[in-house]
């Protein structure tokens, strides 16, 4: 998209526009934003596993191939990146880190309620390239460069959490394992059901567990060339208002996390571009 940005290759032509003036603004909005790493806004911590963590015992190349296959696994009717007002953002949740969706392109905020002991995986702008949408990709190494070239055009990006914005967003870019992904019946990508194989790469942010109350994660980013006349881009702008209530998970955090509806595969367990 190009979203969550989760941003899949077969519907690229549906969901790119032309956002010249969104990513213009976008990009003189990121002047001056600190690095944090935790930081105090009021009575609540907002906190970032580093790049180089292992949260919850996997890495978060590891868990990008997750997010993945976890947003890919449920029909359209019922998938969060589709979902206009967050009535789906609960599907599917499992383990101890709640993933957050995208969109393919625009505005959309959310309303989602969920447990204060859930880390929150966040793709600020994220691409897929897979065997299934695009059978040239034969191997490895195409779906890793098919996925690079994309995320290299990202000309923008940004985060807030309750405001507070989170700076140093190219060390968190990572490419994930070489994974399986299996496509349901009437799944996003509009294909006949299937397993393929794929990569991601993109832009993430790990959250540590917020408190209980109310929170606002905002994320936004763009991709293309701005100051070219006549070239389409592609533009995300995502709002999630959270409320977080008292609850914990069957997963402890110290615990290894195995997902048994997803299979990791492949050699490339922690690839980060800065």
């Amino acid at each position: 998209m190009k979203s969550s940005l989760k941003y899949n290759k077969l519907q690229r032509v549906a969901t790119i526009f032309v956002i010249t003036l969104f990513a213009s603004a976008l990009i003189n909005s990121l002047s001056g934003i600190p690095s944090i790493q935790a930081q105090q806004n009021s009575d609540n911590i907002v906190a970032v596993f580093s790049p180089n963590s292992k949260p919850y015992n996997l890495t978060y190349s590891d868990w990008t191939a997750k997010w993945t296959q976890w947003e890919y696994s449920m029909p359209e009717a019922l998938n969060p990146a589709v979902d206009g007002t967050g009535k789906n953002c609960a599907n599917n949740q499992s383990g101890p880190v709640w993933f957050v969706a995208g969109n393919f392109g625009g505005s959309v905020t959310r309303q989602c309620t969920i447990p204060s002991d859930k880390g929150i995986l966040v793709p600020i702008i994220n691409v897929l390239c897979d065997s299934a949408t695009e059978p040239d990709l034969d191997t490895e190494e195409e779906l890793r460069a098919c996925a690079k070239a994309d995320q290299d055009l990202v000309i923008g990006k940004e985060i807030t959490v309750d405001g507070v914005n989170i700076g140093n967003l190219d060390s968190y870019r990572f490419q994930s394992p070489l994974f399986n992904l299996t496509l349901p019946e009437n799944n996003i990508a509009g294909i006949p059901p299937q397993t393929a194989k794929a990569v991601s790469d993109g832009f993430w942010i790990l959250l540590e567990p917020l408190a209980p109350g109310n929170h606002e994660i905002h994320f936004k980013a763009a991709v293309g060339d701005p100051t070219a006349v006549g070239i389409t881009n592609f533009a995300l702008d995502v709002t999630y208002l959270l409320t977080v209530v008292e609850g914990q998970t069957e997963v402890a955090p110290t615990q290894n996390v195995n997902n048994q509806s997803t299979t990791l595969q492949g050699s490339s367990g922690n690839s980060t571009f800065e």
